[in-house]
């Protein structure tokens, strides 16, 4: 759905107003369990550059805003979507969970 234009960062969190925050939830969307290294590649995949440190900046600020949670896994932290943003997700889709 994601990748023809059926249902995008901006429907579900229109308050997400820098691309950097919107494809970095995109990335989540396709895959829950990254860490920063895989969510940079990812964001370079699309936007050509990305680093390190702006995607741990804007990681931040989406947890901040209750948009991503960070959490330990083995030695790595990884970052996934938060309950509210996956029902939300959900919802739009048509799916009541």
């Amino acid at each position: 759905i994601l990748e023809h234009g059926g249902l995008t960062p901006d429907m579900i969190l229109p308050e997400l107003k820098d691309y950097i925050s919107k494809e970095i939830v995109k990335a989540l969307m396709y895959r829950q369990d990254q860490n920063i290294s895989e969510i940079t590649e990812l964001v370079r995949s699309k936007r050509g550059t990305a680093s390190r440190r702006i995607i741990r900046q804007r990681l931040k600020e989406l947890e901040e805003k209750d948009i991503v949670i960070k959490q330990m896994k083995g030695k790595l932290y990884v970052y996934n979507l938060t309950d509210k943003v996956i029902r939300k997700w959900s919802q739009m889709l048509g799916f009541n969970i």
